[in-house]
């Protein structure tokens, strides 16, 4: 019982800290070339797959799950901190006429 709590709580430690960091990482990209940001995905996907593996490699599940919090939270706090549609949703919204900030317009 106690190891499923640990889980809980690693997820959702590593779920708010990944979207917080995201957040604030993804505001200061707001202004900056779209390649950033998609490095940046590529550094937040990279930091939770080593806390994954570094959990699992010293038998810390808890550990091993917040690092896939730490991945989901921050992919996610980066989209909503840029502000912007990127990749094929910014296709998408040119075709439809719908500006960045997601007004029709």
């Amino acid at each position: 019982m106690i190891e499923v709590l640990l889980l809980v709580i690693g997820a959702l430690l590593g779920l708010g800290a990944g979207v917080w960091l995201g957040l604030r990482w993804g505001m200061r990209l707001a202004e900056a070339p779209a390649w950033r940001y998609w490095a940046a995905n590529a550094v937040v996907s990279l930091a939770g797959l080593a806390v994954a593996i570094v959990g699992q490699f010293l038998g810390q599940m808890w550990s091993a799950v917040a690092g896939l919090g730490i991945m989901g939270g921050g992919i996610t706090g980066l989209k909503y901190g840029y502000g912007r549609n990127p990749g094929v949703w910014a296709v998408h919204d040119r075709l439809m006429g719908i500006d960045d900030d997601g007004r029709d317009g």
